[in-house]
């Protein structure tokens, strides 16, 4: 197995920017922001530099692009949302910021403290 596949640790902090719409105490629908932050071990990835495996192997990535899909948020109080399979893909791109921010819409009111997706490449 090549060591840039052993060592690469591909993920993300997102910010989970709680439902905006304060009218929506009652109900109503808001939208949550998701960004993603790819990392290499605990240091923020950039292309094209060198990072040591495991295997104390260099390595450098010159792309990454992988896909965000399948996303389930959860409540405090343990009800699920599960985002519409049309509104719920995403492909996050290392070297276009504003991929990495992700905005969903429509999301039902709620105290959230969860979430799960799935990702491909």
């Amino acid at each position: 197995m090549r060591a840039s596949y052993s060592i690469f640790v591909l993920f993300l902090f997102l910010a989970l920017t709680a439902c905006e719409d304060d009218d929506d105490v009652f109900g109503g629908t808001g939208q949550l922001t998701l960004e993603f932050d790819n990392r290499v071990g605990e240091e923020n990835l950039e292309l094209h530099a060198d990072y040591v495996s495991t295997n104390d192997e260099t390595f450098q990535l010159s792309k990454l692009n992988y896909y965000v899909s399948n996303i389930r948020l959860k409540t405090t109080d343990g009800k699920e949302f599960i985002v519409p399979q049309d509104s719920s893909y995403f492909l996050i791109m290392e070297d276009h910021e504003a991929s990495q921010r992700v905005t969903l819409k429509n999301i039902p009111s709620g105290d959230y403290n969860e979430i799960s997706f799935t990702i491909g490449v």
